[in-house]
Formats: C-alpha cells, sequence, structure tokens
C-alpha cells in the first residue's frame, strides 16, 4: 500500500501532472465530505452564538427606544417611535448631548 493511502499527504507530483490514476486518487482525496460528531457540537455552538448576538442586537436597540421615549415623550416605553413629532422646541439641540453623557 503507498504510503499516502496509511494517511499521508498525496505525492505532489499528483497535481503537477503525473498519471490518471494518481490525479483520480487524488481527486477522491479532496472529495471528502463525510461528517463527524464534531460537526454537530459546531453546529450547536452556531445556533448558540447566534441566539446570543441576536440578544446582543436587541438590548441596545430597546434602550435607544427607552431613552427616545423618555426625553422626547416623557413616556416610560419601549415602542418605537420617531423623535420628528417632539414638541421641544429648541430643546431638541440639547437632547442628543445629554443622551450622549447617559
Amino acid at each position: 500500500m503507498p504510503e499516502w493511502a496509511r494517511g499521508a499527504a498525496p505525492p505532489a507530483t499528483a497535481a503537477l501532472g503525473a498519471g490518471p490514476k494518481q490525479q483520480t486518487i487524488s481527486r477522491m482525496h479532496r472529495r471528502d465530505f463525510s461528517a463527524h460528531d464534531r460537526l454537530l457540537i459546531l453546529s450547536l455552538f452556531a445556533i448558540v452564538i447566534g441566539g446570543l448576538s441576536t440578544i446582543g442586537a436587541w438590548v441596545p436597540l430597546a434602550v435607544i427606544h427607552f431613552f427616545t421615549n423618555l426625553f422626547f415623550f416623557q413616556t416610560l416605553s419601549f415602542r418605537a417611535t420617531s423623535p420628528a413629532t417632539h414638541h421641544l422646541g429648541a430643546w431638541v439641540i440639547v437632547l442628543p448631548v445629554i443622551g450622549g453623557l447617559v
């Protein structure tokens, strides 16, 4: 049995135009799509990280909504509202500065 068939790297001559048998074996070696147990663990890690990232994106957005409602409309709410309909007059210039300090 050749060395590369026992787990060693395939010969470098297969990529340089060696015989058709060696090229076929080299192609078969590259086409290993078998799944291992590690694939399931990696998928579970991806699901957990994706869920945590979703929560990590939602929390700052909810805080922005809360402070927008608090400062512009004087209400305690997480509802998404636009500050375009405020009734603060010139104080609207100072509010972003105060929000940046919070």
